[in-house]
């Protein structure tokens, strides 16, 4: 038997037909002509109208006020306070004590003593002494047993000596007097005095020789 030859399958292409062209194709398309609009006229502003202005008075100009010449040097000195005048050998006073009464105003009695002759007394020779000076002072007066002039114008000793020995209770040290002093009440003022010289317990250097402070 002859032999069997298969043949092959060709795939078939589909064939299309091109489309029919049409009668405008190739030729410019013509656009539709815009048509002009006509300008809307916008309103007007209305301009405001000028009005005349009103003129406003002229006011007069301040006059400069004149100045005040400053006083010459001289006189701006001499109104100034004066200065304290401070000796170059003697330290400056500035020491304000409590004293009963000023000294110039202290009246002298022939009984009163001076520094020394009141150091030779004793402690309850002194108060005697000042008892009896007082017995008809007035009631304003506190009479010490120092003369006005003999008064101290400032501290003596601030502290008694180590080895010092209280003579009483009510003995306080008096840093003026630089003695142990008896202090009494002046009624007049209310304050506890020296009666050697009228300071009073109040005076810082009294309050800290005899620790008054508490």
């Amino acid at each position: 038997m002859p032999p069997i030859v298969l043949k092959k399958k060709v795939p078939t292409t589909p064939t299309t037909s091109p489309a029919p062209k049409s009668p405008s194709a190739g030729k410019p398309i013509a656009l539709p002509k815009k048509t002009p609009t006509p300008n809307k006229e916008l309103p007007k502003k209305e301009e405001p109208k000028n009005e005349p202005k009103t003129k406003k008075p002229k006011q007069p100009k301040e006059q400069p006020k004149p100045k005040q010449q400053e006083p010459p040097r001289e006189s701006r000195e001499s109104k100034e306070a004066p200065k304290p005048v401070v000796s170059s050998g003697e330290p400056a006073q500035t020491r304000k004590h409590r004293f009963a009464v000023s000294r110039e105003e202290l009246p002298e009695y022939d009984e009163q003593l001076t520094h020394l002759d009141m150091l030779d007394l004793s402690f309850t020779a002194k108060h005697d002494l000042w008892k009896k000076l007082n017995k008809n002072a007035p009631y304003y007066e506190f009479v010490t047993l120092l003369k006005p002039w003999a008064l101290p114008k400032d501290v003596r000793r601030e502290f008694p000596p180590s080895a010092a020995v209280k003579p009483s209770k009510e003995a306080l040290w008096c840093p003026y007097c630089a003695e142990w002093m008896r202090f009494r009440t002046f009624s007049y003022t209310g304050y506890d005095l020296c009666i050697g010289c009228s300071i009073s317990t109040r005076d810082f250097y009294v309050s800290r020789a005899n620790k008054l402070f508490n």
